[in-house]
């Protein structure tokens, strides 16, 4: 099947996703209008922020075996964190925020996630992004914007504590237009289109989550060589701690 498929140019494609639902002629008045926002904009003053979910306790779910291994596998881990990267055009990144279930998780114990791992740590109780996590979020962002003495004009997704939090700072904004608040301005890119429009998802995180997977395996590897008659249960060996380091 592998030489079949490198012999007729074929490639291995999802049947059901956002993409293929897309109009393009939409999406292209939608952008004529966001360009002219960021038209005149020095692209460091251009951001973009979104969310994605990482399950910190699951490995990958494809392995190598000996034809006569039992294949049967286990159910997936569920416990998650949500990460939200915030990045502009030049590259230039600021901390990732991470949500998780609880406050004060045990593990991080006298541990400021912020001096230790450059990581804004909330929580959520499903570990999800909400109105007031995302506001907080927005206010640091503005703060950092005040400092720099600039204005930010930072490019989100339809997501609807996006929405909730730009209509709270600025009650009279307009979603098809803008929203401000103080140095920094809310464009909302074309609802439905992220998979196209928006920068983070073209490969960006996807990037980070097979980084952070391959050094989640290879910690493993040489925790498994330093005891190879242990058993090493990833549940116990991944916690959030280890996770944000």
């Amino acid at each position: 099947l592998e030489h079949f498929i490198s012999r007729n140019n074929v490639s291995s494609l999802l049947k059901c996703g956002e993409s293929g639902s897309v109009d393009p002629i939409a999406i292209e008045k939608s952008m004529i209008f966001i360009r002219s926002i960021l038209k005149d904009i020095p692209l460091g003053n251009i951001w973009n922020i979104d969310e994605s979910t990482l399950l910190f306790r699951t490995n990958s779910l494809h392995t190598y075996a000996s034809i006569n291994f039992d294949g049967r596998g286990v159910k997936q881990n569920p416990e998650r964190v949500t990460i939200t990267f915030i990045v502009n055009a030049l590259g230039e990144k600021l901390n990732v925020q991470v949500i998780g279930k609880y406050k004060n998780p045990r593990c991080l114990k006298n541990i400021d996630p912020l001096k230790c791992f450059g990581i804004d740590y909330e929580a959520q109780s499903n570990g999800w992004q909400n109105r007031d996590t995302f506001i907080r979020l927005l206010i640091q962002i503005n703060k950092f914007a005040i400092g720099r003495r600039q204005i930010f004009y930072i490019l989100l997704d339809n997501c609807s504590s996006h929405i909730a939090a730009a209509k709270y700072l600025d009650p009279q904004g307009i979603h098809k237009d803008r929203y401000s608040y103080q140095n920094i301005v809310l464009v909302f890119l074309p609802p439905n289109t992220t998979c196209l429009t928006q920068p983070l998802d073209q490969g960006i995180i996807r990037s980070f989550k097979a980084s952070f997977r391959y050094h989640q395996l290879k910690d493993l590897i040489q925790a498994f060589d330093a005891s190879p008659n242990s058993k090493i249960d990833l549940r116990s060996h991944t916690t959030l701690k280890h996770a944000m380091n």
